[in-house]
Order: C-alpha cells, then sequence, then structure tokens
C-alpha cells in the first residue's frame, strides 16, 4: 500500500511538474490580457444603459451611410448631413405654405373648394405639391436625425440641450402638420377634428364638449377653424427660437445644405410633385359614419391610437412617451466624463482655441491687469471632453484630464526608445477612439496591437487632440513615421479630423515650426466604424512605405485617405454626374417618405345608423333653505357674524339637472339626467348622446325638463326622419332656436 501510495504520489508530482509549463503560459496570457485595452477607452463619451446594442446598430447605420458614397462624394451623401435636410425642407415648406395663400380660401366652408380650383393651374399644383412633401420630407429626416444621434449616444453631457430642443421642435414640427391637415378639409381632415376634440373634451378645460362643433356642417364654428388657421402659420415662428436654442452650443453649425446638394434637393422635390402630384381625400361629410382616407403615419399616427385605447388613455401614452423621449440624457447616462481646464499661468489669450472649439465651451475673459488682455476658460457645462482644443493650443496650456500631454508625449518617447532597443522601425499611430480602430487592442505597456503589428498605437478621444507640435517631436526623437486616424463621413466631434488636417497641411494654427515635418513620414486618414478592413489594408501599406524607404503610389491608397482633394473637386461645378447620383438617392429617400404619407385606412362604425341628440340648456333655479344647528350656533354674535349656511332662514339658489327622455317609434331608448356644469354648478347642462338606429324612417320623440318636478316636461319635439345606412342624424336644440335637424 505505501508503495502504491508512494507511486501515486510520484504520478501526481510528475502531472503536476508537465502541468505546470501550461499553467504558466495560462498566466502570461492573463496578465498579458490584464494589460490590453481597446481603443476605444479613449473614448469621452460616458457610458450609457445599453451600450453594446446602440453600438452595433449606430455600426449598421454606418455601413448604410458608407454605402452610398459608392455612388456620391461624402458632401452629397443624404445620410452625412439628415438636419441640413431637414432644414432646407422646412423653409421649403414655409415659403410654399406662403405662397398657397394666394389661392386658398380660409373659411371652413370654401377650404376645399379653394384647394380644388388650384388643380387647374399647373404651377397652384406644383406649390401644393412641394408644400405637401417638403413637410413629409422633413418629418422623415427628422426622425433620422433624431435616431442617427441616439444610436450614436449624442445626447449625453452638456448635450442634453440639443436633445431637449431637438424633442420640442418634433413635437410643433408634428403639431404644424397636424394642423396643415385639419385645414384641407376633407375626410380625413374630417377625422382629425373629431379626434382632436375628443382629446381636448377630456382635459376638464372647456365649458361645453368641442365635440359638438363637429356633429354637422351647420354646426361647425368658422372662428375655431380659422383659429387653427392661425396656429398653422404661427408655430414655424416658435420653432425658430427653439431651432436657434438647438443649435445654440454648436461652433460654425452646418445649418444649412451645399449649393450642389440644395440643386440635388430641388431637384428631387420637383420630380416627385410632378410623378405623384398631391390631392385631397373626398370632401369632409359630416354626417358620414364610415368612410375611407389615407393615413400620415409620419403626422397622423395618433387617429390609429385614440381608436384602439381610450382618450385618456392616450393622453397617458402620449404624455408618458414624451417624458421618456426628452428625459433620455439623464436616464440613460451612468456618469460623466471629466472636463478640460485652463493654466491661466500659460494661456497667452491667441484664441485659437475659443475659434475649434466646436461646441463653444470656450470663452474668453477679460483680464486688463494680466500679462495678457484676455485668457481662455472652459465651461465645464459645456465641454463634452473630445480634446480638441489640446490640438489647437500652441503654448499647451490646456490640461486634459483623460489624457495628458505631458503623459503622452513620455509613453511616445517610450514607445520609441523600446521600438529602437527591440530593433524595429518605430512607426507611431494616434488612433481615434471612434474611429475604424476602436476595436483594436492595445497593449498598455508597449503600445503594441495584435491587429495592427508594426505599429506603436496611442489611443486618442478625437484625432483633433493631436497637435503638429507633438508630431514633430516624435520625429525628433527618433519616429520613423505617424499615422493619424480620424473618424468619417460625419465626425463623432463635428470639425476634430478637419482640424487635424488643416494643421497637418499648415492651413491651421497650431502649425509646425520652421525646420517643419516630412510630409512623407506623415499620413491622415479618416475611417469610420464600418470600414475596418480598409483602415488596415492602408495602414499596412503606409507601414510598408516607410519600412521600404519608397513613395506610396497614390493609387494602392483608397479614396478614404484624401478627403481634402474630394472638396476641393466638388466646387467648381454645381450639375455633375455626382450631383444627378444624390437626386437619385434623395428621390429614394422621398419615394419611402411618400410611402408613409399614403396609407390606405377606412374608418368604421360599430352600427349601422345612428341619431345623435345634443343640447346645452341651463336648468331653473331652485331654492334651498338652511335650518339653523343650535350645537354650532355660537353665542353673543349678531346673525350676519354667523356661519354661512347656519343662519335662520338663510337661502341658497341651485339649479336643476336637466333631464332627456328619447323614444324611437314610441320605444324609450334613453332616460338620463345631466347635472349643471361650472366649478359652483351654476351653468348650464350641455349632453351629447349617441344612439344606434336601423337605416330607414323612424318617429323620434324627445322629451328635456328644466323643473325640479319629474313629471314636467318643458320642451318636446316629434317628428318622422330618414336616416340612411352609415350615416347619422343630428338633432340639436338650444332655448333660442329651438330643435334643429341635420
Amino acid at each position: 500500500m505505501r508503495i502504491f501510495g508512494s507511486l501515486m504520489m510520484i504520478d501526481e508530482n510528475q502531472k503536476e511538474e508537465f502541468q505546470l509549463p501550461s499553467i504558466k503560459r495560462e498566466a502570461l496570457q492573463e496578465a498579458h490580457q490584464e494589460h490590453l485595452v481597446k481603443v476605444n477607452h479613449q473614448n469621452p463619451e460616458p457610458p450609457v444603459r445599453g451600450e453594446k446594442l446602440l453600438r452595433a446598430i449606430d455600426l449598421w447605420f454606418l455601413r448604410i451611410t458608407r454605402s452610398l458614397e459608392k455612388w456620391v462624394p461624402e458632401d452629397l451623401n443624404p445620410l452625412a448631413q439628415t438636419g441640413a435636410i431637414a432644414n432646407m425642407s422646412f423653409f421649403l415648406a414655409i415659403l410654399t405654405g406662403v405662397l398657397i395663400l394666394l389661392w386658398y380660401d380660409t373659411s371652413v366652408h370654401t377650404a376645399y373648394s379653394s384647394l380644388e380650383f388650384m388643380k387647374s393651374f399647373w404651377l397652384a399644383q406644383l406649390v401644393r405639391s412641394l408644400h405637401r412633401y417638403s413637410a413629409d420630407v422633413c418629418m422623415f429626416f427628422v426622425l433620422i436625425h433624431a435616431f442617427e444621434y441616439f444610436v450614436a449616444r449624442r445626447f449625453t453631457g452638456p448635450r442634453w440641450l440639443a436633445w431637449f430642443t431637438g424633442g420640442i421642435l418634433l413635437f410643433f414640427l408634428w403639431l404644424d402638420g397636424w394642423t396643415g391637415y385639419w385645414l384641407v378639409w376633407d375626410e380625413r381632415a374630417k377625422l382629425i377634428a373629431r379626434e382632436t376634440a375628443k382629446m381636448l373634451d377630456v382635459l376638464p378645460l372647456f365649458a361645453e364638449p368641442i365635440s359638438r362643433s363637429f356633429l354637422a356642417s351647420g354646426t361647425i364654428n368658422s372662428l375655431l377653424f380659422f383659429l387653427v388657421f392661425f396656429l398653422h402659420m404661427l408655430i414655424p415662428m416658435g420653432m425658430g427660437l427653439a431651432l436657434w436654442l438647438h443649435i445654440a452650443r454648436l461652433n460654425q453649425p452646418k445649418f444649412l445644405t451645399s449649393k450642389r446638394m440644395t440643386l440635388a434637393l430641388f431637384i428631387a422635390f420637383i420630380g416627385l410633385s410632378l410623378l405623384f402630384p398631391a390631392y385631397s381625400d373626398g370632401p369632409a361629410q359630416l354626417d358620414q359614419l364610415e368612410f375611407s382616407y389615407t393615413m400620415d403615419l409620419l403626422y397622423t399616427v395618433p387617429l390609429y391610437l385614440s381608436q384602439v385605447i381610450s382618450h385618456g388613455m392616450a393622453w397617458l401614452v402620449l404624455f408618458a412617451g414624451s417624458i421618456v423621449f426628452i428625459t433620455v440624457p439623464w436616464w440613460m447616462a451612468t456618469r460623466h466624463r471629466e472636463a478640460a481646464y485652463v493654466l491661466e499661468g500659460r494661456c497667452n489669450g491667441c484664441q485659437q482655441c475659443f475659434e475649434d472649439c466646436p461646441y463653444n465651451a470656450i470663452d474668453m475673459i477679460s483680464t486688463p491687469e494680466g500679462k495678457w488682455d484676455q485668457l481662455a476658460r472652459i465651461n465645464p457645462e459645456k465641454c463634452v471632453s473630445c480634446g480638441i482644443c489640446v490640438g489647437a493650443c500652441p503654448p499647451g496650456a490646456i490640461i486634459f484630464p483623460r489624457l495628458p500631454v505631458q503623459d503622452a508625449r513620455k509613453r511616445i518617447e517610450e514607445f520609441i526608445d523600446q521600438a529602437t532597443h527591440e530593433e524595429e522601425n518605430a512607426v507611431l499611430a494616434f488612433l481615434c477612439a471612434n474611429s475604424a480602430a476602436s476595436d483594436l487592442e492595445v497593449d498598455i505597456n508597449t503600445g503594441k496591437s495584435p491587429q495592427l503589428p508594426g505599429y506603436r498605437v496611442l489611443p486618442l478621444p478625437c484625432s483633433g487632440w493631436v497637435s503638429p507640435f507633438l508630431l514633430e517631436r516624435a520625429l525628433k526623437k527618433g519616429a520613423k513615421g505617424i499615422l493619424v486616424v480620424g473618424c468619417g463621413p460625419e465626425p463623432m466631434y463635428r470639425t476634430g479630423t478637419l482640424w487635424t488636417e488643416l494643421r497637418l497641411e499648415g492651413k491651421r494654427i497650431p502649425v509646425e515650426r520652421k525646420a517643419g515635418i516630412n510630409k512623407a513620414l506623415v499620413r491622415f486618414m479618416r475611417y469610420d466604424r464600418s470600414s475596418r478592413d480598409e483602415f488596415l489594408k492602408n495602414a499596412h501599406l503606409f507601414r510598408k512605405e516607410i519600412e521600404e524607404g519608397e513613395k506610396m503610389d497614390k493609387k494602392a491608397l483608397s479614396e478614404e485617405g484624401t478627403h481634402l482633394s474630394k472638396r476641393q473637386a466638388g466646387k467648381k461645378l454645381l450639375l455633375t454626374p455626382s450631383t444627378l447620383w444624390a437626386t437619385i438617392i434623395l428621390l429614394i429617400f422621398f419615394l419611402a417618405a411618400y410611402g408613409l404619407a399614403h396609407v390606405p385606412a377606412q374608418k368604421t362604425s360599430p352600427y349601422p345608423a345612428a341619431l345623435v341628440v345634443s343640447f346645452q340648456h341651463p336648468g331653473q333655479f331652485e331654492k334651498i333653505r338652511f335650518s339653523p344647528t343650535p350645537k354650532k350656533k355660537k353665542k353673543n354674535q349678531l346673525s350676519h357674524m354667523q356661519p354661512r349656511g347656519m343662519v335662520v332662514g338663510a337661502e341658497r339658489r341651485k339649479r336643476v339637472p336637466v333631464r332627456m327622455e328619447i323614444y324611437v317609434d314610441g320605444k324609450r331608448i334613453l332616460s338620463k339626467s345631466y347635472p349643471p356644469s361650472g366649478l359652483f354648478g351654476d351653468g348650464a347642462s350641455v349632453a351629447l348622446e349617441v344612439v344606434p338606429i336601423n337605416p330607414g324612417a323612424h318617429r323620434v320623440e324627445i322629451r328635456l325638463g328644466d323643473t325640479a318636478d319629474l313629471k314636467e316636461w318643458s320642451f318636446t319635439w316629434k317628428k318622422e326622419i330618414i336616416v340612411n345606412k352609415h350615416k347619422q342624424k343630428v338633432i340639436f336644440f338650444d332655448k333660442i332656436k329651438g330643435f334643429r335637424v341635420y
């Protein structure tokens, strides 16, 4: 047993001895993995809930955006300027809306016919179609713009103002479109008016139901229709203020499209308007219970919502949804990044950081008693921690906590020394955390990346963080080549990549010193996360060029690395093949918006015909006498000082409810009492009853009682009426005009 046990111990020891190398290898691999971080760890954006899912969706959106650039350059890519296209469409809608007033009549009785009259003039019809489709395209691209910025997580920190005002703009844009459809006064407008009235009737704001105004043609309030028209014209003015707040924190915002894109937009709008002229549905017939109409999913979704849930629940859904949307910057973000700050002792007041900051987060403060007339100061409430100001500061006065320049210099020198010691070419790569290199792994000790062999990598928050002075210093220390990679086509931090490109070309401060930078040793490229393979390919070619000491063939590089030349080439001519391709792509987007705005729908009724009875009538007053309460009566007080209602002989007047009974063919189908309205119960009683009946001729009797005597009927109406199928007969009553049938 001892021998067997000894043998077992020997076997186990040998087993452990044989396993030791593999254990050491695993430990080394784990230790090595602990030193590996991804380039996107330098991303200034704070973590958000569901970030992995949002990044995956954003990647697909970027791939779609990049796929369009097979036919058009970046400045003609619709998905790269969704906000500017929405603005241009909005302004076109305003312009054409003003022109429509040359033909449109604001009366509810002639509004529909005035729009139909526009069909006889091709120019008038074209203006109307442009107005309709520019509104649809505006909403379509606003939704794409919001989706794009949401999945890209561009709503955190100081960007909350842009998101918040964007939500307000979205609401007012929808409201303007909603009221615009109302003004057409076709079958769809009738449904919009009625559903709006029912939604408002849920709120305790009006003395009588607004729905009574849309029961019959003779009951429509023309003043209310004009009020809707006035609101439709007034909303765009308020949107101008919200739009200014939306871009208030942006420096040099791309508010409008370029000349070539504007031309492509205009041609696409004209083409869509000629292919599919905008027409109205059938005229509004208020007595019709069932009818067909076209639903615009961009503006009239509440019509569907109000048909599947109650109007009170619809208010709750809309309110809750609005709160969730507006508060996204607060409940989605988990924490905030530390902002940059200025060492005032180094700042010389050159204003370059002030001019380069894409979010207007830097102010120039006057210092009359200081060494310089003014100094830069960063507002942490506006700073998004992109680091662009670091690359813009010639004296190096800006401290960036996530990546201080002094620490970066030390790491670069260590990378160069390590490469020299290992007899390798010290080729550096400055990689933007939102570029195609975002998912590359980097050893924080050596700067090596398994996916990017031959480079020493320094992850950056933005390529705009790089200063030409830093690159010049690295080359002097022994770097053989430098690759700077930014994101695109729509940079995460707007102008960061452009400023980097111009700085490296010596066209924007700061520029390299007189000795300069050998342009052959520095390469700047722009790639978003969808172009990882292109980036790795061209990075390999650049390293090969450095190692071989030969000039790289320009054709070997994809066109992605030379955006500036493409921009310059596109400024000479307006109408080019690229402009025509952009027009075709825009027309495809417009057709998608057209499809969403023309969904066939059918309004159905749960009964074959209906009798609608409505009145607004005050009940008579009755006197209520109060008896004294000895227990509560106070001694030594005069009668007028006694508590109200306790004085002997006190009286109070109160309106009685109005009673109504409805008989159809001698059968009572309704008997109901309606309390007085008003805060103190002293207003008129209001009724609105819909009674389902069968089509055909019927003898109808209506009785109204406004006294306290339950057997007394103050007003009675009897008549034989004919109700057609899928229609309603409306009977109104008021004390002045009596009973009226519509």
